[in-house]
């Protein structure tokens, strides 16, 4: 019903009706069941809530009321169903979880439900002695030889029909057989074993009658019934009504008169298909009636949305005149009808031509706006991401500029250059949740926010592995353990011969207070991003696969905002939850992975003097990391589920804010400072020597000193 229209503009216009388009993000799921009643009614729901409500429309298919219990009690996956006829297998079940509100009743419908035994009126002037309309004309000997010799062995064939479950046979009969030879009762054509609530068969049993029973299913009993009036052959069926067939041939088939019904007789129905009972009368007379889930009539704030459905369906009534002349009549086709346009075709013309049955119920009570964030922190989240860009730029600038500078050098300048680039990656997801959310703003949200931080800790890994490797492994040469190429090859050249020499005592003596200090390959910033990049590259291919493949980035629900003095209900559109992403967990488990790891080095790497190496500010750097959302993250959470919204939104941007800003506090500025503001006198010199150099000489020193 997607692109269906039932009312024009001009009609809503003229009963005063504006739908609320907004709302079309709040999905009523409705349960349909397979026959025509059911259906026209749950469509006739359908049209007003979706075209007059303005709500989105899902259908729910089910075979029957066996389990509507569950499937419109909480937390089921449907919110309504039109007809739930109370005389069911699980009715006891049903009338607990009506006065446990665990479903809702909102009235009766307007029609009630009754099955029956029928026979076609056209067997009558045939028989005038023969009261075949009468139960207790079934033990007669005549009446069994009219119908039980029957031989439908080809209108079966030719309608391709098939028995559906096991037939019931009292022991007096013999097993019905579709040629009719040695046929001893009358069968009773039905419909499936899981309508039957033994009433039928315990009814035989009691008043010993000749029937046996068979099922067919909703289409094939149809059919079947069909082609014998056609042919004007004897049948006997059990039918339900109102029904589509019965409706458009009123005239041709009379019901079989029983035992007259009564309360105490229907309380001896034990459900018991065997024929095991003592009910002996006539089906009751069900009232059906219609039934939502507790979210429906709930008083809950994030449930108010439904309130207005609610008035409508309380509503909602069709007589059984009206059901029965002005929709099941006019349908297209007889038995199950496949396409739903023939059913939608009677229930908008009876909308259209009868306004005054649903338009005075239509109460769209409610404001509806767009969500936005509350301005003062959005305010605060901007000026916090300016600044915090801002000092990104500088440091990366200053880093840049005297990338070649011993001091930098030291703490591999490019390498930093690069993390404060992940950082101003990141910094872009902290605006998207200050403005409205769209695909974009989702796709950005994603991929910016964890590529940023993703890449930065990589790369705070990759300078704590350099020092790993410089450190612990296998000693060779002090060119070795250049981090640069190009302006200190020559003070690398002229020093080798003594680095050459001293090779051999500085890895033996590393016991005697000193530390042992070798690379067995060039630990350059380049060298060390190449072999590892890859896991850059990992992360990245990761969170554009999750972007492309998940299903909707994009996703609504309604809040509400304010009661007094108008209900004003918002549509906030929001980017999913944490777990609706799988590469954003594939990647925070590997963010986390490479934290632990990090740590594991630093606490490898805690005799090292912190002159040659960053451990204390990479140490402090990846704490701040886990504790920035450690503390965050669960008060985000737990501001959303309060519908805390602006401040959940706030929270995560100010994680976002606050982690790079913390780490150049921590990781960047105590050597600008100590290049910009110590003395001349104390600055390390600017290329007399190649770090290598400056570790053998520490090494030296730290064995005379032993």
């Amino acid at each position: 019903m997607e692109d269906f229209r039932c009312f024009s503009p001009e009609l809503l216009v003229a009963q005063n009706v504006t739908p609320a388009t907004t709302r079309g993000d709040t999905t009523i799921n409705l349960e349909l069941h397979p026959w025509a009643s059911a259906q026209l009614s749950t469509i006739y729901a359908a049209i007003v809530l979706k075209e007059a409500l303005g709500y989105k429309i899902k259908f729910i298919c089910a075979n029957g009321g066996n389990g509507a219990v569950t499937r419109i009690g909480k937390g089921g996956s449907a919110h309504i169903l039109t007809e739930l006829w109370d005389s069911n297998e699980n009715h006891e079940a049903m009338r607990k979880a009506l006065s446990r509100r665990e479903i809702v009743s909102v009235g009766e419908l307007g029609y009630d439900g009754l099955a029956g035994l029928f026979v076609p009126s056209y067997l009558e002037p045939r028989y005038p002695d023969v009261p075949i309309d009468v139960w207790t004309s079934l033990k007669l000997p005549q009446v069994v030889s009219l119908f039980a010799p029957e031989d439908d062995t080809q209108l079966i064939a030719a309608l391709n029909l098939t028995q559906q479950g096991e037939p019931f046979t009292p022991p007096w009969c013999s097993k019905w057989n579709a040629s009719g030879q040695g046929n001893t009762c009358i069968d009773v054509k039905a419909e499936l074993p899981q309508y039957e609530k033994g009433m039928l068969q315990q009814f035989i049993m009691n008043m010993k009658l000749n029937l046996t029973i068979s099922f067919w299913g909703l289409a094939g009993l149809s059919s079947y019934i069909d082609a014998k009036h056609k042919q004007s052959r004897p049948i006997m069926f059990k039918f339900f009504v109102p029904s589509e067939f019965l409706a458009k041939r009123q005239e041709s088939f009379k019901r079989i008169t029983l035992p007259a019904y009564t309360q105490t007789c229907e309380a001896t129905n034990t459900f018991s298909t065997q024929g095991l009972g003592d009910f002996m009368c006539d089906f009751p007379l069900n009232s059906i009636v219609k039934v939502v889930s507790p979210r429906l009539a709930s008083s809950n704030v994030e449930d108010l949305v439904y309130s207005d459905a609610l008035k409508f369906l309380r509503a909602m009534l069709i007589d059984f005149q009206t059901l029965q002349t002005q929709l099941l009549q006019p349908l297209a086709s007889g038995g199950q009808v496949a396409d739903y346009t023939d059913y939608v075709t009677p229930v908008c013309a009876l909308l259209r031509n009868q306004t005054d049955t649903w338009a005075t119920a239509i109460g769209n009570a409610f404001v509806w706006e767009e969500w936005e964030m509350d301005t003062h922190l959005r305010n605060v989240i901007i000026v916090l991401f300016s600044v915090v860009s801002l000092l990104c730029c500088v440091t990366a600038a200053v880093y840049w500029k005297h990338r070649k500078h011993l001091a930098f050098r030291q703490a591999s300048a490019r390498l930093s250059v690069l993390i404060l680039l992940g950082f101003q990656v990141g910094l872009v997801a902290s605006l998207t949740f200050v403005f409205p959310v769209s695909q974009a703003a989702c796709t950005l949200r994603l991929l910016c926010g964890m590529l940023g931080v993703g890449s930065s800790v990589t790369i705070i890994m990759l300078k704590i592995h350099r020092l790993d490797r410089i450190f612990t492994s296998t000693a060779t040469t002090c060119s070795s353990l250049c981090f640069t190429t190009s302006s200190s090859k020559g003070s690398s050249s002229s020093s080798s011969s003594s680095s050459s020499s001293s090779s051999s005592s500085s890895s033996s003596s590393s016991g005697g207070g000193g530390v042992a200090i070798a690379s067995s390959t060039p630990m350059t910033d380049a060298h060390l991003f190449a072999r590892y990049g890859v896991v850059l590259f990992g992360k990245a291919v990761v969170l554009v696969a999750g972007v492309a493949l998940h299903p909707g980035l994009d996703i609504s629900k309604d809040v509400l905002v304010s009661q007094s003095p108008v209900i004003r209900l918002t549509t906030l559109r929001y980017c999913g939850t944490f777990f609706d992403y799988w590469s954003i967990l594939a990647v925070t488990i590997l963010i986390f992975a490479q934290v632990l790891y990090s740590l594991f080095l630093a606490y490898k790497l805690r005799n090292v003097p912190n002159s040659f190496s960053e451990k204390h500010e990479v140490v402090k750097s990846l704490v701040t990391f886990v504790c920035v959302f450690a503390v965050i993250t669960p008060l985000a959470a737990y501001a959303w589920q309060e519908d805390s919204f602006s401040l959940s939104y706030f929270l995560t941007s100010l994680a976002l804010c606050l982690l790079p800003l913390v780490n150049m506090v921590q990781l960047f500025a105590p050597r600008i400072f100590e290049f910009y503001f110590k003395n001349k006198e104390q600055r390390p010199p600017p290329f007399d020597q190649t770090p290598g150099v400056q570790m053998l000489n520490y090494q030296r020193s730290s064995e005379r000193a032993s």
